[in-house]
């Protein structure tokens, strides 16, 4: 056999083996057309395409570019060229503008805003806190003062120069120059609430609550800073009540609740409580007052018709604020309460009477659910003079003003009878502005 033989033969069995390694390794598909498809691949087309995996970009100059479009971050909608829903940090960021979320063409331009808010780059100092503690607190007490504030370096427009705190409407406290620019300026101190100090000159009356403004001024080298925050302080002694109303101030039985409000301030003590008191001096209970406030807020409301209110008319109602050291303050209002329906008459009587002298009224009536309108007393009707010289004198009136009560203190007269002794009935009538009239007789004898 050749040598090509040879060679022949051994490459036909070389081709035979890795043919049938082949087939081995190879199998078919598992599921039909077009069903398991390799996903295609992101290519350069215009066609929108996803990926479910991860993208990593790392190219030279650019990671990813996007010229056109919205690009959206845990939202599927973005509204804007970049739509973030939920948290961006980042060490440093390079903003022109800020504008409102809901008019996005209201904006600042930032560096504006950076001019006050941010440390060493503004013009004016920065006040980052300011508080007075305790608030209220007791006249004659003393009160601290805390803050921080920030300013800029030496050179700087913001670089803080002096401060002062004081209350409002004093003349104002005396300047604490400051040295070397500090970027952080603590405010740590104390004073008393009195009226003899220059820079927190307070009511001269312990016994008299206010509130007033604390200013802390800060000031750069041309320009300053202000913070306000309020401090109340309360008498001493026994609870202030400042504010007491009813509303309404003029009530129906049965009908109309009237709601109470108004405000206290302590005195040396915390108020605990408070309640109302009718002339009688009785209560529809106490009201529990929590956390020490000061002020305190009084509303509470309490139907015309409850034993809050005793009689028809004018009813004192008073309201008392308690401590816990059981002192009371107290304020005084009126509700004028009425009866559903008409005028009431009170009383009628008459006095006197001869043949020529005159008859002596008394007479009143309360207004009932609606305004009085008008009322009478005179002779009752059908009553005839005995003779020609006999007459009649009326007593009458029509009150545009509401008139809560009518009261006749008067006498009637001119009435003259030639035959005698005789009997003569008098009417008192009153009527209110829906028509309802109320009306009582009384009798009187004439002698001769």
């Amino acid at each position: 056999m050749s040598n090509k033989q040879i060679f022949l033969g051994t490459l036909a069995t070389i081709l035979l083996f890795a043919t049938s390694a082949l087939a081995q390794v190879w199998s078919g598909p598992t599921q039909a057309p077009p069903a398991g498809n390799v996903a295609t691949p992101l290519n350069v087309s215009n066609f929108g395409q996803s990926k479910l995996g991860g993208l990593k970009l790392n190219g030279t100059d650019f990671g990813l570019l996007v010229p056109f479009g919205k690009v959206g971050i845990g939202t599927l909608s973005p509204s804007q060229a970049l739509d973030v829903s939920g948290n961006v940090r980042a060490t440093k960021a390079h903003i022109d503008q800020v504008c409102n979320r809901a008019n996005p063409t209201q904006c600042l331009n930032f560096s504006d805003i950076a001019n006050t808010i941010v440390p060493g780059g503004g013009a004016i100092p920065v006040i980052n806190s300011f508080s007075v503690t305790p608030s209220p607190v007791v006249w004659g007490q003393s009160v601290t003062f805390n803050g921080i504030a920030a300013g800029g370096p030496a050179g700087s427009q913001n670089c803080i120069t002096r401060h002062r705190a004081y209350i409002g409407g004093s003349q104002g406290g005396a300047w604490i120059y400051v040295a070397n620019c500090p970027s952080t300026l603590t405010l740590n101190g104390s004073v008393v609430t009195d009226y003899n100090q220059r820079s927190f000159y307070l009511s001269n009356n312990p016994y008299t609550s206010n509130t007033y403004s604390v200013l802390w001024e800060v000031q750069g080298v041309s320009q300053g800073v202000t913070s306000v925050v309020p401090l109340t302080v309360v008498a001493q002694g026994a609870p202030s009540v400042t504010s007491f109303i009813a509303s309404p101030t003029t009530a129906i039985s049965g009908i109309t609740t009237v709601a109470f409000s108004g405000s206290a301030t302590q005195g040396t003590a915390c108020i605990i409580k408070y309640r109302l008191l009718n002339v009688s001096g009785s209560s529809q209970g106490d009201i529990s007052v929590a956390n020490c406030p000061s002020p305190a807020t009084i509303s509470v409301s309490y139907p015309a018709s409850s034993s809050l209110f005793v009689s028809s008319g004018p009813n004192l109602i008073t309201l008392e604020v308690v401590d816990s050291a059981g002192n009371v303050g107290r304020q005084t209002v009126t509700v004028d309460v009425w009866p559903q329906g008409g005028p009431t008459i009170n009383s009628f009587t008459l006095r006197g009477g001869n043949q020529r002298g005159l008859v002596h009224i008394t007479a009143s009536a309360t207004r009932g659910q609606y305004c009085i309108t008008g009322y009478s007393v005179g002779p009752s009707e059908g009553q005839t003079p005995s003779s020609e010289d006999a007459s009649y004198d009326t007593i009458s009136a029509s009150p545009t003003d509401c008139p809560q009560y009518v009261n006749i203190d008067a006498d009637i007269g001119g009435y003259y009878d030639a035959f005698g002794p005789r009997d003569l009935s008098f009417t008192f009538s009153v009527g209110d502005s829906q028509g309802n009239v109320v009306s009582q007789d009384q009798t009187i004898g004439i002698s001769q």
